[in-house]
């Protein structure tokens, strides 16, 4: 299980020295994986891609880092043992939720196992040593759905994880000299940082080949983030009980705790404490309780619980200030009140001189990271009142199906929910937005041109975004839907202009400015392309396949063959990669003079390449900068990489 991550910056590492470092190693495999395979091999690498997807966010959102997924097995490090145990339970409990009634048969479990212990890690990513070993071996030792972890462990997280400990005592694993001391876990007992639940991804087994892949000409729409909502819902009095009906996007944000050792320096807890729950207020149609409100619970000996209770809300945002000499560092984490659980934490580090650019830094990343969440989780527990006919809850369930990996079944699905919506309150301007968005990118990136559905659909699309602007023109989907009709008609400064229009409406969005930044490299401008790529991830620095296969092209477009390989390299390596990104790479190594690599990737594009997943054509009306490109050096690069014309 040594083995290399992708690299992390587009530059190449020319160095391979090596650093020993205690970390925390997370080691995971499918159990009875050949099985499964031999049951069902479509279905299982199917489970198997969306686990991996889970296990990938999960690493992330616990500051981890991914250090292998080759074939059943999972390798990440950790700089803490309770960001590993807490992604282990995070992990084990969506996999299991996911699995609904899938046959016995055809479950995917997998055992994880996890030890702290000395690694040597070199600069190219990758890590050795016995505490890599040892975390394999605990893997082992776990049952199928369970987790195992070492006495290191244990006696690091036992008050601070939700689950208990069961002493199965020193173990003798192979290739290790002296016995292992191991635990069991078990969900359960509340702890000082209880595990967190954040996205369920389905991992029955089905047929791949539902799996819809991207357009990769229809770029500058995939990246739109979920848009949509519901009818505004405010906490109010349960006339069939004396309890609160709470809205499912509510939220308090409890005042940051000063921990910095001077309580001249409160002031700055207390900013964090207003700015954060402003940026909030940017959550469409969620209820966030105002800032004076929330001071009123300052230093009141209450439980998450109490306080949620008393404030009527459903999720609750907490976090501390602290300081070592001129640095600062911010961590905040997000609760649940239902189930006590932790959904996600984070931490920032600044220099007190940079006050405003570190507290700016926190509240965007904050607001962009714990939306997404109270989405997901608010949309699992509607999905279980599968009676209930609300708007609000069925908006719920196609705003969370927008932030999973698109697919024509997740469009359908999407579709399927708006328009009952409108069934039922025909004037909604979100749900008339949030499915003209829909049926955009799905005529965009899955239906092809002889497809007779793609021109009815995207008149569909103008009808419906006219509507809602009409009734709300500050909806910022509804100039992504506009954007999109745009595209369709070949009118590149009327999709440039909506994307404009987009980005001011909500310039704390990072898919606002990726969408922009397509219309610049149609442009022929791949600098500024670039610029708001990058502007993007400062927002949400999160794995985002599309948004990485965007940088390839524009480095392609630059002539810097490297960065676009190493960019290509990792949207291949993210969630649902398009099926371009495999002919951008052939065009790049044939450039670079790698024609082996050039002709593996022309392979993979060709075996992948569908009518309705082809590279893109030069349209119709393509500004004079892009034509350019295309003719001179896009066409022929295309065909020295020997690409299919």
């Amino acid at each position: 299980m040594n083995t290399s991550a992708p690299p992390a910056d587009p530059a190449p590492d020319s160095s391979n020295s090596l650093h020993g470092r205690l970390l925390a190693i997370l080691a995971a495999d499918v159990a009875g994986y050949s099985r499964l395979m031999s049951v069902d091999d479509r279905g299982t690498v199917a489970a198997l891609d969306a686990a991996r997807a889970i296990f990938r966010t999960q690493i992330l959102a616990h500051r981890g880092r991914v250090i292998d997924m080759a074939g059943d097995s999972v390798l990440a490090v950790f700089d803490t043992a309770v960001g590993a145990v807490d992604t282990a339970l995070v992990v084990q409990q969506q996999l299991a939720a996911a699995l609904g009634d899938t046959p016995e048969d055809r479950r995917m479990r997998f055992r994880i196992g996890i030890h702290v212990g000395d690694v040597i890690e070199k600069d190219d990513g990758s890590v050795y040593g016995d505490g890599v070993n040892i975390a394999a071996r605990l893997e082992g030792l776990a049952e199928p759905g369970g987790v195992t972890v070492s006495r290191a462990v244990q006696g690091m997280v036992e008050l601070r994880v939700a689950a208990t400990f069961e002493d199965i005592g020193k173990q003798i694993v192979k290739n290790i000299a002296q016995p292992v001391w191991a635990y069991r876990l078990h969900l359960g007992a509340v702890g000082a940082a209880p595990a967190a639940t954040v996205k369920a991804s389905a991992i029955t087994p089905r047929d791949p080949r539902l799996r819809g892949v991207a357009l990769a000409g229809a770029a500058l729409l995939i990246l739109a983030a979920g848009v949509g909502a519901w009818q505004f819902w405010r906490p109010a009095a349960s006339t069939a009980t004396n309890e609160v009906a709470v809205n499912p996007l509510s939220i308090l944000v409890l005042p940051f705790a000063n921990q910095t050792g001077d309580a001249q320096k409160a002031y700055i807890a207390d900013a964090l404490t207003t700015s954060i729950t402003s940026d909030l207020s940017r959550i469409r149609d969620a209820f966030i309780v105002p800032a004076t409100t929330a001071f009123a619970y300052k230093d009141k000996p209450l439980t998450v619980k109490q306080v949620a209770a008393d404030a009527a809300v459903r999720f609750l945002l907490q976090g501390s200030v602290q300081s070592t000499g001129d640095k600062l560092r911010v961590s905040a984490q997000l609760l649940d009140s239902q189930t006590g659980l932790q959904l996600w934490n984070e931490s920032f580090d600044g220099e007190f001189a940079n006050l405003f650019a570190l507290q700016d830094r926190v509240t965007t990343r904050i607001g962009n990271s714990i939306g997404p969440e109270m989405v997901i989780v608010a949309a699992r527990e509607s999905e279980t009142r599968k009676s209930s006919p609300k708007a609000a809850d069925l908006m719920l369930r196609a705003r969370a199906l927008r932030l999973q990996p698109q697919s024509v079944p997740n469009f359908l699905h999407m579709e399927a929910l708006y328009r009952e919506v409108l069934a039922q309150e025909p004037n909604n301007a979100a749900a008339l937005a949030g499915l003209a968005g829909a049926l955009g990118t799905h005529a965009f990136n899955f239906l092809g041109d002889s497809n007779p559905v793609k021109e009815k659909q995207f008149e569909e699309v103008r009808e419906l975004a006219l509507k809602a602007k009409a009734i709300d023109p500050a909806n910022p989907a509804i100039y992504h839907a506009l954007g999109a009709y745009a595209s369709s008609r070949n009118d590149f400064a009327g999709s440039k202009r909506y994307a404009e229009t987009r980005l001011a409406l909500e310039p704390k969005n990072p898919s606002s400015y990726s969408t922009l930044a397509l219309s610049y490299y149609y442009a022929g401008d791949p600098e500024k392309a670039i610029t708001l790529l990058k502007q993007g991830f400062a927002l949400y620095p999160k794995d985002n396949g599309i948004a990485f296969g965007n940088l390839s092209r524009c480095y392609l477009m630059l002539g810097d063959n490297d960065a676009a390989i190493a960019w290509g390299l990792k949207a291949l390596d993210a969630d649902n990669p398009i099926v371009a990104m495999y002919a951008i790479l052939a065009m790049a190594y044939s450039n670079k003079g790698d024609t082996a690599n050039a002709a593996i990737h022309a392979a993979e594009y060709r075996r992948r390449v569908t009518e309705d997943n082809f590279i893109e054509v030069l349209r119709p009306g393509a500004p004079a900068a892009f034509v350019k490109y295309w003719n001179e050096r896009y066409v022929p690069e295309w065909k020295k990489a020997g690409l299919p014309e």
